[in-house]
């Protein structure tokens, strides 16, 4: 399941997702994320935050195979596999249940890339791992900026007066808020980024 595209082969920028909650049904091979199920091309500025990524019932193959089959089940907080580039994105508040595998992020393979991207965990871990603390001081946000200060930057974050702390983007894009995407009977809406949808606003 996903939001956007199954498989996405071009760009996929400025596009940030609130509370959302997607729903998979049980399936044998499967890939989840919120954004997209595959990702081949490129997903930039793009961010996840408070979110769930549910399986629905278990997987129905029992014996040798089940384990096989629970490991092709695969869950990433923006997208399930990243084949391509996932560039200056973050995901926080990210919660996965039911079977299958989860990332933080996304799998990754050999020849895939993870660019300035960050996921917020319980505790600093490698490059893109970072705690609670971090996201809200302030210190994700200047590195996913770079350290650029001079006004161009993409992402900003008021530590001082925002009681949330939460990181604000400096286009208005389109932002989903409260939106349940389930696979069966529920319509999907396809937003268009930097082409604000009312409903779907602040």
């Amino acid at each position: 399941m996903y939001v956007l595209p199954e498989r996405n082969y071009g760009v996929i920028k400025n596009v940030h997702f609130n509370n959302i909650r997607i729903q998979q049904p049980r399936s044998n091979t499967t890939r989840s994320g919120i954004i997209c199920g595959n990702n081949y091309g490129t997903i930039e500025n793009c961010s996840v935050e408070s979110s769930v990524i549910e399986m629905l019932g278990e997987v129905q193959v029992g014996g040798p195979n089940k384990e096989l089959c629970e490991g092709l089940n695969v869950y990433g907080a923006l997208t399930g596999a990243n084949f391509g580039t996932i560039r200056g994105c973050f995901a926080s508040g990210v919660t996965f249940s039911g079977d299958g595998v989860s990332y933080p992020i996304a799998q990754d393979f050999s020849k895939s890339k993870l660019e300035n991207v960050y996921y917020q965990a319980e505790v600093e871990s490698g490059e893109i791992a970072k705690s609670a603390t971090q996201f809200a001081s302030g210190e994700v946000c200047s590195l996913l900026n770079r350290g650029v200060t001079d006004g161009s930057q993409y992402w900003y974050q008021n530590i001082d007066n925002d009681a949330e702390k939460k990181m604000r983007f400096r286009c208005r894009i389109v932002r989903m808020e409260r939106y349940t995407a389930a696979i069966r009977g529920v319509q999907r809406h396809i937003p268009i980024p930097n082409c604000p949808i009312p409903h779907l606003m602040k």
